[in-house]
């Protein structure tokens, strides 16, 4: 499957991006050959829109229609339920952190 056939809102591993130069160009967003990616949505004649680690990026459609990826609901569950976690820890630890050396409410 590539990536313009993706459905909506469904998480895809990306298995092969055979321009060398968009390679390059998704590299440098930290998108790659194995990455995970969210197909964010698929406009009528425009691009593809993927999100990776909150980023959006803007995908053109002959792009999108080499790239090849497969559908990965496994692990974007597993994924989605870990960074949840740990970001409630953070939130948590930084709300502590402010008690402890009594900044409730200023600013560090």
């Amino acid at each position: 499957m590539t990536l313009l056939q993706a459905k909506k809102g469904c998480p895809v591993r990306i298995i092969e991006i055979p321009d060398d130069r968009a390679r390059a160009q998704c590299v440098r967003f930290g998108i790659g050959e194995g990455t995970l990616v969210d197909s964010a949505e698929t406009m009528m004649a425009g691009p593809v829109l993927v999100r990776h680690c909150n980023q959006e990026i803007c995908v053109g459609r002959k792009l999108a229609s080499s790239i090849l990826v497969e559908a990965d609901t496994k692990d974007a569950a597993a994924k989605d339920t870990s960074s949840r976690e740990t970001a409630g820890k953070h939130v948590e630890t930084v709300a502590r952190g402010r008690r402890r050396r009594g900044l409730r409410g200023r600013r560090a």
